[in-house]
């Protein structure tokens, strides 16, 4: 029997995370809990709303962060409880909100696999202004915010114990062989 999973999408805004997540989605046939609705829906926000707030300010600050990465697992759980792997987009800077989900999931009985989107900071601006000035996505991430975000990231390391895989974003082979890796993944999941 395949034990449920949750699979961390994580890294920074502009590394291709909600495009990777949903590109898994579609191969593995799972859904995706995204943060930057979760948060909206929290501040009861319209997603379309933009919130161009100062790094770490409004809807963004440390506080509301925690509620929402709490409401992150609580509905991650929820899935778990229903036998359902499930998808979570969402940065994870903090080695604190990845151990907040580890620990939700080692609760259920179900695994976790994490993977961290990386890719050049030049393709991350180009993403982040088109997104912008596109206007349509619910994240309010912009190049602006991009260094401090950057600067405060706490990236993966090994004695996290956390079972991970890096994806290049930009390099298509990258993002199809990280994929066809996770689907084995959850295929053989004890």
């Amino acid at each position: 029997m395949l034990m449920e999973n949750v699979v961390i999408v994580c890294g920074l805004m502009g590394t291709g995370k909600t495009t990777f997540a949903r590109q898994l989605g579609k191969a593995a046939g799972l859904d995706m809990i995204r943060s930057d609705v979760v948060r909206k829906q929290l501040a009861q926000i319209d997603v379309s709303t933009h919130e161009y707030e100062n790094f770490g300010a409004g809807i963004y600050s440390p506080q509301f962060t925690e509620r929402t990465y709490q409401a992150l697992c609580d509905q991650a759980a929820e899935y778990l409880k229903k036998g359902r792997s499930v998808i979570v987009d969402a940065v994870f800077g903090k080695q604190r909100q990845r151990h907040i989900m580890l620990d939700t999931v080692r609760r259920m009985g179900a695994g976790l696999i994490v993977v961290e989107c990386v890719c050049p900071d030049d393709i991350v601006r180009g993403r982040l202004v088109a997104r912008e000035s596109e206007g349509a996505d619910a994240s309010d991430g912009r190049w602006a915010l991009f260094p401090q975000q950057k600067k405060s990231y706490e990236p993966l390391n090994v004695s996290e114990g956390l079972h991970h895989l890096t994806v290049q974003t930009h390099q298509a082979d990258s993002m199809s062989g990280a994929i066809e890796k996770v689907c084995g993944l959850l295929s053989t999941s004890p």
